[in-house]
């Protein structure tokens, strides 16, 4: 087993190709060490689909077969745990330590230690992130089904079922969030639906009103990896970014907004709103407006991140599903206004990377996690 690890990260190491845009900084990618999580080093045209966390100083990585490893900072294998499903998502982390994991249809709890707390599945394999808040963690599943579990046991508090005569889709949807005094939830037919959670003996979840997002559900039939339904609470409001268009809710009406189709959507620190994927990056005031669009790119941006003093970005290589051989890890300033490193890895990026202060951490669709450092 060390001489397979040896000989696969030397392949790794050589397959490796890292060069410098122009930087008057001189800050660069450098890596630290790199740990392949299969064998077979062949992508066979499937994106990882899972992602990385950061747990402590352990490195939880999520993989599409279904194995959560868990590793140190400095790349030693410490736990490996198997699940019958495949990963969509990466692991989340909770404020008192415990980590929670989506995997098909069942989501697990964990200890910090990846001692099994409790299980609940569904029907359907798990639609978005689940989320979670004081006493409660919503899940919610490809059939249109949400459950509410309780956070300490993961019984079934209550369940709702939106029903809908359109198709469902295997459509990644952004992860539900509170605004206001309502949860707010996507489907995969395009719908963003505001629910009252009514907490009492029997806590019951109630839509309150919803939104159509898109005239034609076909954009959301195409299971296509940048088919997606992110949003964010702006103030008092969503703004979300759909396969047709994207837009902003104000006072119960919708209005699109300019370049905002098929994007994955994030708030930076200063309020004002990002997004990225097919086409590049762009930038968006805290209305959602427009404002620039600091990276073009002909393939598709999978990550976006910001670490203590630097802008990440990832490429997958061209097309959606069956990528091509180049993926690429791009380095700028924190304003985006100057690129300052590039890194090739074989085959590309879709799974959600993570970063810990000037550390980077990548999985690749060859099954390759690296461990990157941001040095001048």
């Amino acid at each position: 087993m060390n001489i397979f690890r040896l000989n696969i990260c030397a392949i790794c190491l050589c397959f490796l190709i890292i060069f410098t845009a122009s930087s008057i900084s001189g800050e660069e990618l450098v890596l630290e060490w790199a740990r392949p999580v299969k064998k077979n080093l062949v992508q066979l045209n499937k994106r990882e689909q899972g992602g990385i966390t950061v747990s402590g100083s352990d490195i939880l990585v999520a993989t599409r077969n279904g194995e959560l490893h868990q590793f140190s900072e400095k790349g030693e294998l410490e736990k490996t745990v198997v699940f019958d499903g495949e990963f969509y998502f990466p692991p989340a982390v909770l404020d008192d330590g415990n980590i929670l994991v989506a995997v098909s249809n069942s989501v697990f709890m964990f200890s910090s230690s990846l001692e099994l707390l409790w299980s609940s599945s569904g029907k359907t394999p798990v639609a978005s992130s689940p989320f979670v808040d004081r006493d409660n963690i919503f899940v919610q599943f490809q059939d249109n089904a949400i459950y509410v579990l309780g956070r300490a046991d993961g019984k079934i508090r209550t369940s709702y079922t939106y029903y809908s005569e359109e198709e469902v889709s295997f459509l990644r949807l952004s992860t539900p969030f509170i605004s206001g005094d309502k949860h707010v939830f996507g489907f995969s037919s395009g719908m963003i639906v505001f629910f009252l959670l009514k907490e009492q003996a029997a806590p019951e979840l109630i839509p309150y009103y919803k939104f159509k997002t898109s005239g034609r559900t076909s954009m959301f039939e195409k299971k296509e990896f940048f088919d997606i339904l992110s949003m964010l609470p702006v103030r008092d409001t969503v703004l979300f970014s759909g396969g047709e268009y994207g837009g902003i809710i104000i006072e119960g009406k919708m209005q699109k907004l300019e370049n905002m189709k098929n994007l994955k959507l994030v708030k930076d620190a200063d309020g004002t709103v990002t997004g990225f994927g097919e086409g590049g990056v762009f930038k968006f005031d805290e209305e959602g407006r427009f404002v620039s669009k600091p990276f073009s790119s002909v393939n598709y941006v999978s990550n976006y991140l910001k670490t203590v003093s630097n802008t990440v970005i990832t490429t997958m290589g061209e097309g959606s599903i069956i990528g091509y051989e180049e993926g690429f890890i791009h380095l700028f300033s924190a304003d985006m206004k100057k690129h300052l490193h590039s890194v090739m890895v074989p085959n590309g990026i879709s799974s959600v990377m993570a970063g810990s202060g000037n550390s980077l951490f990548v999985l690749s669709d060859m099954g390759v996690v690296y461990k990157f450092n941001i040095v001048k």
